[in-house]
């Protein structure tokens, strides 16, 4: 029979550190299918081998706009990069994400953000796509290959998604989801151990212009490369979701 590792709530956070917190939106929940709640109008693409990695802008004017990519490398091992956008157009000219002289490849993206003193004026698109097939609006060809997506207003990601690297050990302390609209919606979070398909944790049913939120008693143990997702499906008409969920780690 199988055992479902927890850790309890007094000691667990004095041994697990630190707290991650995965937040994202997305207003344009349909009611066909559940949805990952992030800002594309795409299936949330967790790719199956690593790849190197192409950076870009809707608006060439962000030619002095550096970006700080987070996540695990071909052996899910955590690493960090800064990459800066294309100098001459960076709406026609995507860069590979990776260091001066580098050649990372990624499995995962957690986070990405603008770390220059300079905003971007453009959405900025992390994707699995090779310059040269990307849009003339500076998106990817294919919305599907986007792994990232930082918008104009946020400079940050903005996707209920996280995977734990090779020697990470999570542990799920709370997670919420808010509606803001006038409809009776779900929401689920899930958890894909690695090698396996994803299993629902937790969900809500009846949601209408209000915000959902758990706190786990007992945590849930999320093994190294564990993909953990909010996904949710409107009632009705679309909805306008917001996730965030909070985890505790250890390597």
């Amino acid at each position: 029979m199988g055992r479902i590792e927890r850790y309890h709530n007094s000691e667990a956070a004095r041994a697990l550190a630190p707290n991650i917190s995965k937040f994202g939106t997305n207003a344009g929940v349909g009611n066909a299918a559940f949805e990952e709640i992030w800002e594309v109008a795409a299936a949330y693409n967790f790719l199956s081998t690593a790849a190197t990695l192409y950076i870009g802008s809707s608006d060439a004017l962000d030619i002095a706009v550096s970006i700080t990519v987070e996540g695990l490398d071909a052996n899910w091992v955590y690493q960090k990069v800064e990459v800066d956008l294309d100098g001459t157009d960076p709406k026609a000219d995507q860069v590979a994400v990776v260091s001066s002289g580098g050649a990372e490849t990624w499995i995962r993206i957690n986070r990405a953000k603008v770390t220059s003193s300079t905003a971007a004026v453009g959405n900025i698109w992390i994707a699995d796509e090779v310059p040269g097939t990307w849009a003339v609006t500076g998106l990817p060809g294919t919305l599907g290959n986007t792994v990232a997506f930082l918008p104009i207003a946020d400079q940050i990601t903005m996707q209920s998604v996280y995977s734990t690297g090779a020697t990470e050990v999570g542990a799920l302390a709370a997670w919420e989801v808010s509606n803001s609209t006038n409809q009776a919606s779900e929401a689920k979070i899930q958890v894909r151990n690695f090698g396996e398909v994803f299993a629902t944790r937790s969900s809500v049913f009846g949601l209408t212009s209000d915000t959902w939120r758990k706190v786990y008693q007992v945590y849930y143990t999320l093994p190294p490369k564990s993909d953990i997702r909010i996904i949710a499906k409107a009632a009705a008409t679309t909805a306008d979701f917001t996730g965030e969920f909070c985890i505790y780690t250890k390597l």
